[in-house]
């Protein structure tokens, strides 16, 4: 299987009807580049499952209930990857809001007007103590 760096694809423009990520534009050291890029290679669209920035995160952020750098990914890569670009730095957890994102495509390609659909959910992220704490259940 080979990689491909999700800041700059070796594919061609509009290459796949749909790109899907899941939880890692936030591992990137430009996440916007990465947004740019899912464009750029899709002709119909693109599905990610990001975090979302809000006042409830934030709050968690504050009372160390949640990462604001992703320690867990690096811990259980044997802390040698998972971190930014795929390495043993834990990332900063780039939250993201429905606004910024809009402005970002649109940025990118201001020639459209672009439909733009969100759906929320939770997911509670695992952390190395949860893990030390719970044996191996794995919580997400």
């Amino acid at each position: 299987m080979e990689c491909e760096n999700a800041e700059k694809l070796s594919f061609p423009d509009n290459h796949f009807d749909y790109v899907v990520i899941h939880a890692a534009v936030h591992h990137a050291s430009s996440p916007h580049r990465v947004l740019t890029e899912m464009y750029r290679v899709s002709k119909k669209g693109i599905l990610a499952f990001e975090s979302r920035d809000s006042i409830v995160m934030r709050l968690m952020e504050k009372f160390h209930l949640t990462q604001v750098y992703e320690h867990a990914a690096v811990y259980f890569n044997n802390c040698n990857s998972g971190g930014v670009n795929n390495t043993e730095i834990p990332n900063f957890v780039y939250r993201w809001t429905e606004r910024e994102i809009e402005k970002t495509i649109q940025s990118y390609s201001p020639y459209y007007r672009h439909r733009i659909l969100y759906s929320y959910g939770t997911a509670f992220p695992c952390t190395p103590s949860l893990k030390r704490t719970h044996g191996s259940r794995v919580y997400s």
